[in-house]
């Protein structure tokens, strides 16, 4: 059964937790190992927002320890539907209450009542995915 249930920073307290505890654990074993390259995996991406808020929640984190890494997401879901959406990154105005107006600045583009994400992207988005398979990108 699909919920189609999504939004930008869906859970905060998830995102806060993840910003706090995981990510500095993860950027500190890449620094150790003097590897650039972060790939994340977003399982059930549905419409995109939460891959792109993972996106964004990256990009913070590294304007917060003034460090570049190359950060690749791949975000899969089985409805073709969500993925389009999620391909095209364009939401409605609802949007305006799961983000605040720094981000909404920062991130998005308003067009004719619609927001359209301009400066990060999903790098790959694939609907057919099995789980058995490697994750498809290097």
């Amino acid at each position: 059964m699909l919920i189609g249930v999504t939004h930008f920073f869906r859970d905060p307290d998830a995102f806060h937790l993840i910003k706090k505890e995981v990510l500095p654990q993860i950027f500190q074993q890449k620094r150790k190992d003097q590897e650039k390259d972060i790939r994340i995996w977003i399982a059930g991406c549905s419409t995109g927002e939460e891959a792109y808020s993972v996106a964004i929640m990256f990009k913070e984190y590294m304007d917060d320890i003034q460090e570049d890494f190359n950060i690749r997401i791949f975000a899969t879901d089985l409805d073709n539907n969500s993925i389009k959406t999620a391909m095209q990154g364009v939401y409605p105005d609802s949007i305006v209450s799961s983000l605040s107006n720094k981000r909404l600045s920062k991130y998005l583009l308003q067009r004719v009542s619609i927001f359209l994400h301009y400066t990060l992207h999903i790098l790959e988005v694939n609907s057919h995915l099995k789980t058995a398979y490697p994750i498809p990108f290097p």
